[in-house]
């Protein structure tokens, strides 16, 4: 009888231990975008947790894959692609005498880079008739299209200019046109 009662005794202690060591889900978990090409995590610290894995879901198959593992409660993803969806999810771990105890994971977040930000604008005038556009450059940007908003409040598309491109001029943009 001792021996089972040791054995009920080890189960106890195993679950007291699981309860105390394993950490909670991870809560509020963002994902921004800093800007074209990078995605920002960020979540609430897990005081359990000793480290994080942030996972990514292969939008093909549906598959978790493990991107990083940290200690701090951020993480951010470089070399994503520009305007794609990703799909990111955290679980906290903690290690306690080579016995490592798991988390659940957080709720899903979504994140897409994006350009951030916007051209600087700046007009001159040359002349009676000659409007001169120049702007900085955003990072990331592919293309440049300049609108004109006309007498009736629509903007009206221009055209559209290579990535390379800081400034326009025309002679089309005299009042009533």
């Amino acid at each position: 009888e001792q021996a089972v009662v040791n054995e009920y005794a080890v189960a106890i202690n195993r679950a007291i231990a699981n309860a105390e060591y394993t950490p909670k889900p991870v809560q509020n978990l963002v994902a921004e975008a800093v800007d074209y090409k990078t995605i920002k995590l960020t979540w609430d610290a897990e005081a359990v947790s000793t480290t994080y894995v942030v996972e990514r879901q292969n939008t093909k198959t549906g598959l978790w894959i493990t991107v990083a593992t940290t200690t701090e409660p951020t993480y951010t993803v470089a070399g994503v692609k520009t305007g794609k969806e990703y799909t990111y999810r955290v679980k906290g771990l903690r290690v306690c005498e080579e016995v490592t105890y798991e988390g659940e994971y957080s709720a899903e977040a979504k994140g897409t880079a994006t350009l951030v930000g916007a051209p600087e604008l700046s007009v001159t005038q040359s002349g009676d008739a000659i409007f001169n556009l120049t702007w900085t450059q955003v990072a990331g940007a592919t293309r440049y299209i300049v609108y004109r908003k006309a007498n009736d409040g629509e903007w009206k598309k221009i055209l559209t200019l290579g990535k390379d491109a800081r400034s326009y001029s025309s002679k089309a943009m005299l009042a009533g046109i």
